[in-house]
């Protein structure tokens, strides 16, 4: 979502920050779950931006270079050190370029509703 509002000029921008605010305002409220005291949120809170901003920033640049490269990226982030890494990482780098590309056929307006249609997983 965020690759296809990054080219929808300012008003791309703005749902782009407000997505951003709700995925940080949603990551507070966990943190809060899971008992991290009111003290260390702010702390915990700037690890995860960062590490989201990595993940994004590299996810990005591996997407616009190419698919083994995308792949490669998921596969990294991915936990665990299972045998089916690869294998669910290209799963997943292949079902996510669908996605992306799907997104990019709807019309901003209906993206700016809330309305957005994903492929189904196959």
């Amino acid at each position: 979502m965020l690759h296809h509002l990054k080219r929808e000029g300012d008003e791309g921008r703005a749902l782009a920050q407000e997505l951003i605010d709700l995925f940080t305002q949603d990551m507070e409220t966990v943190l809060r779950e899971l008992g991290v005291s009111d003290i260390r949120i702010p702390k915990s809170m700037r690890g995860l931006a960062a590490s989201s901003q990595s993940l994004l920033l590299g996810y990005e640049t591996a997407f616009v270079s190419a698919k083994s490269s995308f792949a490669d990226a998921i596969r990294g982030a991915l936990p665990g050190e299972t045998g089916n890494k690869e294998l669910s990482s290209k799963a997943l780098a292949s079902y996510l370029t669908v996605c992306v590309n799907a997104l990019e056929r709807q019309p901003f307006a209906s993206l700016q509703r809330g309305v957005l249609e994903f492929p189904e997983v196959t």
